[in-house]
């Protein structure tokens, strides 16, 4: 049946004569993650509302709109209501007591009489009367920004919608740059470089006009100077531009704001001749408003191809939400947006089983397919419910002998149960997102002897895949990024990459890694009669700290990329934790916390790898530092410029892991405490004061490989806390075959 606006606005009539009407104000667009006052004037409607009946607003669950809070007037994100005549009381409370994607509420019960058609409620977020800031906006863009005020009349417990009100939230002030360029380009061809100028929360600057300085390694047509116009909205791109070429070493492009810190481009590799493959981009992993996130599908590959500048992307809404009709939008969508050579978009959706049945599984087509969900949660129409495959197994059953078909496992809200698996659907599987670092998961997975490739990407929400600074609701960490080796931009040469495990996973940086074994490249799969010859390469975005090489579970070889305290230096002090609370989905890992200094004195204290901007360090003087840090997975911490010596002593104290240190027990080497719970680790140490190096390398031969199979793959920590992980080499260890067939040890 076709639905006319003349019906719409019947039933918006019909609504409002019934249920009551709501406003909001105001309605100006918003600064995402500033303090704000709005009030919501709801007059109520013909059906009234009972004693014991209840008002509510809803805010969708991935909002990071802040909790309400009803008993401190004095303090942030205050919100009271009040009815006219005061004849009734109005008892507030907040929680995740709505229906998916509107969970987040604050709801109004009604008591001591009732409300009568015509009366109002106004409800004020963010009352700063009693001296309060107001309420924090969240902290990421949306067109609009909306609010459900829904109402029970009854007090059934059954809310209907009265109306939806909204308004736009929009970037801040720029704080910094981001320079974005190709990874691979050859001598002679054109290439591109984009400059982004991003508020606090990694957000593009709406309305910047300033200018940028550039520097370093510039390209021919680019100024040294450019001034952005507000039209562009704190993003710029230079096509046609040509790198220096004939230089060996990696290229760096420099720019800064006025008087605002130096940022530097991810590394370019001008090539005198065309390499095997190149290294592409990607996110493949998000979701819009059509499910749980926010944003529409075409906002979603805009931002990916135009902000982000990834060149491959993928949407992978949960199964249970996506209707056939909003499916078929986004198959248009992706074929709208794929442009071989420019950006590269793959069919998919995600398969959102609960763990026991085989847990979040991306599934992605090379030319587009039907949706196979696991179930029909949250939609109404069931009339194709016998297409649904639950548990996995019956997915894998439906995808069997298709080589247009892959699935990637990954850690969501749901974490994927490796119980279940497909050699021939799964080539990868995610270890990084917004949700977290998961080097468990790739552990498990070789516990298992699964032969997959490592990948990340952001398992996005807000709109901004390929790009996205963490939230303050559910994804406490920047997302990552998948590296394609791929023979070019295409669709077929990107599928043919993470089909062949010829990728590997950032936590976001565009890090290069590159590992062989004996000749043999990442994701290869070689039998080897000789002892294997690893070869190891890695240009970072910041300075390197550390590469660890494994072998399956073990460090078999450590790389330490930083230079050594010199004699006489002054002392620097690195406090640094990372771990989880579980593997599932509340894992977020409290570490606010303490450092008290005995017997010396803090001379200066700054955040390491703090990637919200409410945590980190909250106050330090002489004798002590407190902060707010929470991981999930990945590195927090601070730095120290200390005066003291070596019977100077560090005392820290965090809910995970409490310890204590003198300087001169890590004079020589770093100290580390292990928590109870997982990953969980807190490591104190001396740093140099001289930066290392931000591209390294080494060769290491393995003297003592196990018969089987010997999966290489390397762990890459920057000195900002940024990690890349290569995928493994699958060596098969077989020396006996040297004596039978010489010519056996190249696979």
């Amino acid at each position: 049946m076709t639905t006319t606006s003349a019906s719409i606005d019947s039933e918006q009539h019909r609504r409002e004569s019934w249920l009551g009407s709501a406003r909001i104000t105001p309605v100006r667009p918003a600064i995402a993650g500033e303090y704000g006052t709005w009030v919501v004037d709801y007059t109520v409607g013909i059906a009234g509302i009972d004693d014991g009946g209840s008002l509510r607003l809803a805010f969708r669950t991935v909002s990071d709109w802040p909790a309400a809070q009803f008993t401190d007037p004095a303090a942030e994100n205050h919100v009271s209501a009040r009815a006219s005549g005061d004849r009734v009381t109005l008892t507030p409370t907040f929680g995740l007591h709505g229906v998916r994607p509107w969970s987040r509420t604050v709801t109004f019960r009604v008591g001591d009489g009732a409300l009568a058609a015509g009366e109002r409620i106004a409800v004020t977020l963010g009352d700063t009367s009693g001296g309060g800031p107001g309420m924090r906006a969240q902290t990421f863009p949306e067109t609009r920004f909306r609010i459900k005020v829904q109402a029970d009349p009854f007090g059934t417990g059954v809310f209907e919608d009265v109306d939806t009100l909204g308004f736009p939230i929009v970037g801040g002030p720029a704080v910094t740059l981001v320079l974005t360029a190709p990874s691979d380009l050859v001598e002679g061809e054109t290439g591109w470089l984009q400059i982004r100028a991003i508020d606090r929360w990694g957000n593009p600057d709406p309305a910047f006009d300033g200018s940028v300085r550039l520097s370093r390694d510039v390209p021919d047509g680019v100024p040294r100077t450019y001034t952005f116009h507000p039209d562009e909205h704190g993003v710029h791109r230079f096509d046609d531009v040509r790198f220096p070429s004939g230089i060996e070493r990696p290229l760096r492009v420099a720019a800064c704001l006025d008087d605002g810190p130096v940022s530097l481009s991810n590394p370019i590799r001008v090539h005198a001749s065309r390499p095997e493959h190149r290294v592409y981009w990607g996110d493949l992993h998000g979701q819009t408003e059509e499910t749980v996130g926010t944003g529409s599908i075409d906002e979603y590959f805009a931002y990916a191809r135009d902000i982000a500048a990834v060149d491959v992307a993928a949407h992978s809404g949960n199964d249970f939400q996506l209707t056939n009709e909003v499916y078929a939008r986004l198959r248009d969508a992706v074929e709208r947006f794929h442009d071989d050579g420019r950006f590269v978009t793959l069919h998919g959706y995600e398969w959102s089983g609960n763990t026991p049945a085989g847990g979040d599984h991306n599934v992605y087509y090379r030319d587009g397919g039907p949706i196979r969900r696991s179930s029909h949660a949250l939609i109404d129409d069931t009339s194709d419910a016998s297409t649904d495959c639950y548990p996995i197994d019956r997915l894998y059953a439906a995808n069997a002998g298709r080589t247009d078909v892959l699935l990637t496992p990954h850690v969501g809200g749901r974490r994927a149960n490796l119980d279940f698996h497909d050699p021939d659907l799964e080539p990868a599987i995610e270890i990084a997102s917004q949700w977290g670092r998961f080097e468990w998961f790739a552990r498990e997975a070789l516990e298992r002897q699964l032969q997959v490739a490592f990948i990340a990407g952001s398992d996005d929400h807000s709109g901004r895949p390929g790009w996205s600074a963490p939230t303050l609701a559910h994804h406490g960490v920047r997302g990552g990024l998948t590296a394609f080796l791929a023979d070019d931009l295409s669709r077929g040469a990107i599928w043919d990459a993470l089909g062949s495990r010829r990728c590997y996973g950032t936590s976001g940086p565009r890090m290069l890694v590159d590992i062989s074994v004996s000749g043999h490249p990442m994701g290869s799969a070689p039998v080897l009669a000789e002892l294997p010859d690893i070869a190891v390469h890695v240009v970072g975005t910041a300075p390197i700290d550390t590469i660890e090489l494994r072998r399956g579970l073990d460090t078999v070889y450590r790389h330490d990329a930083r230079p050594r305290p010199v004699a006489g230096d002054p002392w620097r002090v690195r406090v640094a934790w990372r771990g989880a609370r579980n593997r599932d989905r509340s894992r977020a890992l409290d570490w606010s916390g303490e450092l008290l200094v005995r017997h010396g004195q803090i001379l200066d204290a700054r955040n390491h790898a703090i990637d919200n901007p409410l945590e980190g360090i909250v106050a330090w003087n002489a004798g002590s530092a407190t902060w707010r840090s929470h991981t999930c997975g990945d590195w927090d911490g601070i730095i120290l410029d200390l005066d003291g010596d070596d019977d100077t002593r560090l005392e820290v104290r965090t809910p995970a892991v409490s310890c204590a240190v003198t300087l001169g027990e890590i004079a020589g080497n770093p100290r580390a405490w292990e928590g109870r719970g997982l990953e969980q680790q807190l490591v104190i140490e001396r740093l140099a004061h001289a930066h290392g190096p931000m591209e390294t390398g080494f060769a290491w031969r393995d003297s003592s490989p196990e018969a089987g199979v010997n999966p290489y793959w390397i762990w890459v920590t920057q000195s900002d806390g940024e990690l890349g992980w290569s995928s493994p080499v699958y060596v098969t260890y077989e020396p006996e075959l040297s004596e039978t067939d010489p010519t056996s040890d190249r696979a």
